[in-house]
């Protein structure tokens, strides 16, 4: 059982099963249903899923099999039956630090939905019944999320199309060559402010040096796997070699490129000459071994063929 409520299950199945009438007939039963959250702290709820409403698991974020065709249907039957587009969950034991994540972040941050080509629906069925789009930091989640699922680019394109901002990293992360070189002045440097939303959203808002913004948007770019974006910032001196925070690891473009699997850019850093012998401050790996580790096997390719072997 996932809930104390007794029509939770029932209901989630329902939801599983695409049954537009049954899920209906059962809000209509029992109107406190469209609030109830699971209870469970077992799989998948034991992390940031942890009290997840019925609106939640639209989102197939986390993953407990296919979404159903219908699912923007079944979004909008919650909604009209009450369910809150701006409902938080998680916090639970094995990820305390997650609460607070609402449905839309949910769709923007998961790969399931957007396997399934509903991502962009769920966002506009969610926009429409009035859940909100962070305009600064909004984009942060989408973006680190590539190393997972490479959709992620679409679906931040996605959200800056709806009007998410975007700094110089974000810009990078976007792969926009032409909002890129915006953040740059006639000095060839970025322009005061040019991290601002990526400062105030990701690094806590700590000042940062002129080489650790370049340096997050090269990681950005790497990441996101944007050849021409990375070839752009190393041109302008982008330091190739800085550790900089992704998420919570420290790692360098090299790292990131070969986390996330691009080739292309794993093979520029390296013609650039990016250092593959650099270890990561946790998991004191190579590039390379991180991308044996995720089972990158076009990046390993291209450590193999610079003739890098660890």
């Amino acid at each position: 059982m996932s809930a104390t409520h007794p029509l939770f299950d029932p209901a989630l199945r329902a939801i599983d099963a695409g049954d537009l009438d049954a899920l209906s007939n059962l809000l209509v039963s029992e109107p406190d249903l469209v609030s109830a959250r699971s209870t469970s702290a077992d799989p998948p709820y034991e992390g940031y899923f942890h009290g997840a409403t019925l609106l939640h698991h639209v989102a197939g974020n986390p993953t407990r099999g296919e979404l159903p065709d219908n699912i923007v249907e079944v979004t909008r039957v919650l909604i009209e039956a009450g369910a809150d587009p701006e409902a938080g969950c998680g916090g639970g034991p094995a990820q305390p630090g997650t609460s607070g994540g609402t449905v839309m972040g949910l769709v923007t941050s998961g790969a399931r939905a957007h396997i399934q080509g509903h991502t962009e629906a769920l966002i506009d069925v969610l926009l429409e019944h009035g859940a909100a789009l962070d305009p600064e930091g909004g984009m942060w989640g989408t973006l680190y999320h590539t190393v997972e699922h490479r959709g992620q680019r679409e679906i931040a394109h996605m959200l800056h199309a709806r009007g998410v901002k975007a700094d110089l990293p974000i810009a990078a992360g976007l792969g926009r060559l032409d909002l890129v070189r915006g953040f740059f002045g006639e000095d060839g440097q970025p322009v005061p402010g040019a991290d601002e939303i990526w400062r105030r959203t990701v690094r806590g808002g700590a000042l940062s040096t002129t080489d650790e913004i370049l340096a997050d948007a090269l990681l950005a770019a790497s990441v996101n796997g944007w050849p021409d974006v990375v070839a752009w910032l190393l041109d302008r001196g982008a330091p190739i070699d800085m550790l900089r925070h992704w998420g919570p690891f420290p790692i360098t473009a090299l790292h990131g490129a070969a986390w996330a699997g691009w080739p292309d850019v794993v093979a520029l850093l390296l013609g650039r000459g990016a250092d593959a012998t650099i270890l990561d401050p946790t998991h004191d790996g190579t590039p390379r071994v991180w991308a044996q580790f995720c089972d990158r096997t076009e990046a390993i390719a291209a450590f193999d063929q610079a003739g890098i072997s660890r």
